[in-house]
């Protein structure tokens, strides 16, 4: 969508350069500097077989024709994963949570660190209590902490739907709740609050 002077239209980019290709159930994210769209994971399918996929794309979006490459990255890749959430945290980071892996559902935490030409992947391992491992969940960042609520999964492929919140303090890198002082209504909505 390109707006100018309060008028928006939607155009249809050509990108040049290696494309990700095909895939459903992944995330992109634009940040970074210089300034890129970044997808991560998903699933394709290859040779009519699902395949859950743990690649990073960046669409350089500072030129006239947005440009598409396979990143080099270092650190620690996520494990391969579709219906993820991923949160833009900052200028140049996002955050990668839960998602469906090769044998289950996940509830792990990347970062994805963008500054400069080579992006950088690290583990987060949150302290606290992490929610239960989930696919179709949404994550919201709110200041400082990222909010997931609901979902679908749970351990394995087992059905079961969540009505939950979770909490992730960015900060401190810990799943907090009641035992930090944070309490969560749900009663035909959210309502997050100090607990007394």
């Amino acid at each position: 969508m390109v707006c100018e002077q309060g008028t928006c239209r939607w155009e249809k980019p050509e990108p040049t350069g290696d494309s990700p290709g095909g895939r459903s159930g992944h995330t992109l994210n634009v940040m970074g500097n210089p300034r890129r769209g970044f997808v991560f994971g998903g699933c394709a399918d290859r040779d009519g077989e699902a395949v859950y996929l743990a690649d990073t794309y960046a669409m350089d979006l500072t030129g006239e024709q947005p440009k598409w490459a396979k990143c080099e990255v270092d650190g620690k890749v996520p494990p391969s994963r579709w219906r993820h959430t991923s949160s833009t945290i900052s200028a140049t980071q996002m955050v990668v949570f839960g998602g469906i892996g090769e044998a289950s559902r996940l509830n792990d935490c990347y970062l994805l660190d963008a500054e400069g030409e080579v992006p950088s992947w690290s583990d987060l391992s949150p302290g606290g209590v992490a929610p239960s491992p989930r696919s179709y969940h949404t994550a919201t960042l709110l200041g400082e902490k990222l909010y997931i609520v609901g979902g679908y999964g749970g351990p394995g492929q087992r059905t079961q739907y969540f009505n939950d919140v979770h909490v992730l303090d960015l900060k401190e890198n810990l799943w907090v709740g009641e035992e930090q002082g944070v309490g969560v209504e749900r009663e035909g909505g959210v309502k997050v609050h100090p607990t007394p």
